[in-house]
């Protein structure tokens, strides 16, 4: 059984709000950015894991976990800038998942001598909007909010996203599955802050072949449609960048298939120690 790493915890006042954020390890900073349907506590397999060699950040976005939403306009990748120099970090390796990809390709956009590398999972970066499909999901759940039904909302979405098209629920590893759940319902119940996010302009989107820190794209081959079509654009468009499809996972790749996602992160963070 692995040794549990020695983790520090605080909070760190960011921009009107302030940052839930754990440590542990030594060696190079790495920081760890989750889904939108979770919090920090979807990286314990990997906090445990790259702390062995790496300075590990894991921290709850701005309105997830234990992070208030605030009340002023933000952005994720500005939060993190700041965050880093509240810690005194000038650069690190970026993992992020998801919405913690989009966070994370976007610091590294604006900020491009504070990324060392990223590794950019479940990511729909590469398409330049949702498909048609993915938003008349997206409407249905939010009409189930609408309704106040939270449970069957959560369930909605770990249906598309963690059990993904080609799955039923009981193909799906029930820890991961009822985890998730968990984060995302807990996420539901953070009031809503008036601030609001500001985008990057001009969209990541367009400016894919900008990117100059060395990046990894990885994804889960039972993911939807949108996340795979992205992963090829990816892959195509960023200068140099490599790409890993898992099988057996889906959008929570990292906590469905642990031991490869490390493994296959480790190999690639390696060339850049």
């Amino acid at each position: 059984m692995p040794v549990k790493a020695q983790i520090q915890t605080g909070f760190a006042p960011i921009n009107g709000t302030k940052l839930y954020y754990e440590m542990a390890g030594a060696g190079p900073p790495l920081a760890l950015l989750h889904a939108g349907i979770a919090d920090s506590r979807m990286w314990d397999e990997q906090l445990t894991f790259f702390s062995k060699s790496y300075r590990v950040i894991r921290y709850d976005l701005r309105g997830f976990g234990q992070s208030p939403p605030g009340e002023v306009d933000f952005s994720h990748h500005q939060d993190l800038y700041y965050l880093m120099k509240n810690l005194e970090i000038t650069a690190a390796h970026l993992i992020g998942v998801s919405l913690g990809a989009a966070t994370a390709l976007n610091f590294a956009l604006t900020y491009p001598t504070l990324a060392r590398s990223l590794v950019l999972v479940a990511s729909r970066e590469g398409l330049e909007k949702p498909s048609d499909a993915l938003q008349r999901v997206w409407v249905d759940i939010d009409a189930i909010v609408e309704k106040g039904n939270i449970a069957d909302a959560v369930e909605q979405e770990l249906q598309l996203w963690v059990d993904g098209p080609r799955r039923k629920p009981e193909q799906v590893n029930l820890t991961v599955r009822e985890s998730v759940r968990m984060m995302n319902t807990n996420n539901f119940s953070i009031p809503q802050g008036k601030g609001k996010s500001i985008p990057l302009e001009p969209s990541a989107f367009k400016c894919l072949e900008e990117v100059r820190a060395p990046t990894l794209i990885v994804s889960g081959l039972e993911d939807i449609p949108d996340v795979l079509q992205s992963t090829e654009q990816l892959a195509l468009r960023i200068k140099g960048a490599k790409k890993i499809l898992i099988p057996d996972a889906a959008h929570m790749v990292s906590m469905e298939a642990p031991d490869a996602f490390d493994q296959k992160v480790l190999e690639f963070l390696k060339n850049f120690a």
